[in-house]
């Protein structure tokens, strides 16, 4: 079974990288992901150019959770990074963890 990597997120509107591209034909898996805002934010996922999910909107104060260890998740393409878009005025923070395989 391949590792769990684990990366921290705190940010303002960007892309951020959850997991780097891959250059021998893997792809990266969403295993989990927790986040908060400060603010009224919105946020997507992406694998540097194709829109993996729909948008998400988060309230101030709002809670973000997705845990798809057990089911088929949000997979990158092969050699692509994996993205999470964040739009909006206050600041996203929490964490992620994903799969190389």
């Amino acid at each position: 079974m391949p590792d769990l990597s684990k990366v921290s997120i705190s940010s303002t509107a960007a892309t951020v990288v959850l997991a780097a591209a891959d250059t021998n034909g893997k792809s990266n898996r969403l295993h989990s992901i927790a986040l908060t805002t400060n603010g009224a934010n919105t946020i997507q996922f992406d694998d540097g150019g194709t829109i993996l999910s729909g948008a998400h909107t988060l309230a101030a104060g709002g809670i973000f959770q997705l845990d798809t260890s057990a089911a088929a998740g949000i997979f990158s393409s092969a050699d692509t990074a994996l993205n999470l878009i964040i739009t909006g005025a206050g600041t996203v923070s929490g964490h992620a963890a994903y799969v190389v395989s």
